[in-house]
């Protein structure tokens, strides 16, 4: 390993301590030094960005997310980290691209999952029900389905008439909800 490498190295750990015990100045000094002694180095784009973040808003770290991401292209927590910085920003397109960018490194990715969920419910486009039931899918084989994602995800398999898998997420979401009301009406509507 080089001086230069050790250097930057020795950057990246000071910036993510000072960043977990909450010195954000001075992380993100030690972050924007670790980018320039490399600036092909992922990890010090990566902690600049969290620094960004943390101090300015998700707005700020989506130039450092963008160098993270171009020299970590297999970095899934980056592209999901983008994604939600776009959504945030108001680019729902963009932000959609990037988490489906991160599930093709990273098909098991909660939290990709999670926020490409809600981005195409955002979205509301009907091309989109099919991509959605998957994700739901995928998040129930996970077993990281919540009382609103499980219920999203039985309504949507009931507006495809595919009844008997709705009513055993409505029966998961029943068990998962604070306020089971709904989920009796539509459970009583399946089964009829």
């Amino acid at each position: 390993m080089s001086d230069n490498n050790t250097e930057v190295n020795q950057y990246v750990k000071k910036s993510t301590d000072l960043r977990n015990n909450g010195r954000i100045e001075e992380a993100l000094l030690s972050a924007r030094k670790a980018t320039t002694l490399d600036p092909e180095d992922a990890n010090a784009w990566w902690q600049l960005a969290l620094c960004q973040e943390q101090k300015e808003g998700l707005a700020a770290s989506i130039k450092a997310l963008e160098k993270t991401i171009e020299f970590a292209p297999y970095f899934a927590e980056g592209w999901c980290q983008l994604g939600l910085a776009y959504k945030k920003t108001s680019r729902l397109d963009k932000a959609i691209e990037c988490y489906e960018r991160a599930l093709e490194e990273d098909e098991s990715h909660v939290r990709t999952l999670k926020l490409l969920d809600i981005a195409l419910k955002d979205r509301d486009l009907i091309q989109d029900k099919d991509r959605r039931i998957n994700i739901l899918h995928s998040l129930y084989e996970l077993g990281e389905l919540d009382s609103t994602t499980s219920f999203d995800y039985a309504f949507l398999l009931s507006k495809q008439k595919d009844y008997l898998a709705s009513i055993k997420i409505y029966e998961l979401s029943t068990q998962l909800s604070n306020n089971p009301i709904a989920n009796y009406n539509n459970l009583g509507y399946n089964y009829e």
